[in-house]
C-alpha cells in the first residue's frame, strides 16, 4: 500500500490538510474530538458533517468525487484530530 505525505493516501491527506488549514473545519473537528475516546467515532462524525456540505454534482465529476471520498481513511482523520 502506498502512502502520501505520511498519510495512508492522498485523499486522507487532503481532508487532514483542509481541517488543519480552515478555521471552521478545525474548530468543528476540535470540538468533537475533545474528550472523545474513539478515533472511528470522531472520524465518522467528521465524515457525516462534511458529507452534508458536499455539492450536488453529476457525471464524471460526481464519480471522481465519490471515488476520492471512498478512499479517505476516516479513522486516521479521527486519530489526527484527537492527537491535536
Amino acid at each position: 500500500m502506498s502512502t502520501y505525505e505520511g498519510w495512508s493516501n492522498r485523499a486522507t491527506w487532503t481532508v487532514a490538510l483542509w481541517i488543519d488549514n480552515d478555521e471552521t473545519l478545525y474548530r468543528y473537528a476540535q470540538n468533537i474530538g475533545i474528550g472523545a475516546e474513539d478515533d472511528t467515532e470522531v472520524g465518522a462524525t467528521i465524515e457525516n458533517w462534511l458529507e452534508e456540505m458536499k455539492p450536488e454534482l453529476s457525471g464524471v465529476w460526481a464519480d471522481l468525487l465519490a471515488a476520492a471520498w471512498d478512499q479517505v481513511n476516516w479513522t486516521e482523520i479521527g486519530a489526527h484530530v484527537r492527537a491535536e
